[in-house]
């Protein structure tokens, strides 16, 4: 079933709940965040509880490619542009560092919102709900007009 328009009148599953993101107007250069994902991938790096050469082998590990210090450093620095951060080093990348931060500026940056675990859950159970009492409210409305002579 498709959706309707969202009702002005009718709150945000995630009002109070979650902040959502707006995201990127879609100007030019407005999604240019070659900068900003370094700045993020060094903050993760410093936060972590681990050192620079621990989320280098632990992410190797969970790769099954060899990913160096020195490789790391290229991806993180602002100096370096020629250096890109693979995308498929991000998973192994916030589990070593046992941070969510990278994914969350991405996610940000299109007005999306990551939901890890009992968030996602909590969020489907809230969509469920909110969806039954708009079928309900259908419900009554078209027993409403049933009724009528």
């Amino acid at each position: 079933m498709p959706s309707s328009p969202a009702d002005p009148r009718q709150g945000s599953l995630f009002d109070g709940f979650y902040p959502v993101p707006r995201g990127s107007a879609g100007g030019p250069g407005s999604l240019e965040l070659g900068g900003q994902l370094a700045t993020t991938l060094s903050g993760a790096i410093k936060s972590a509880p681990a050192s620079r050469a621990a989320i280098a082998a632990r992410m190797s590990e969970l790769t099954g490619s060899r990913i160096s210090t020195h490789m790391l450093d290229a991806c993180t620095s602002t100096a370096h542009h020629r250096h890109r951060f693979p995308a498929e080093w991000l998973p192994a990348f916030e589990l070593a560092t046992e941070s969510r931060s990278v994914l969350t500026m991405l996610a940000d940056a299109r007005g999306a919102l990551v939901l890890y675990g009992a968030e996602a859950i909590d969020a489907q159970l809230g969509q469920i709900r909110r969806a039954r009492r708009e079928l309900y409210q259908r419900e009554q409305l078209l027993l409403t007009m049933g009724s009528r002579p």
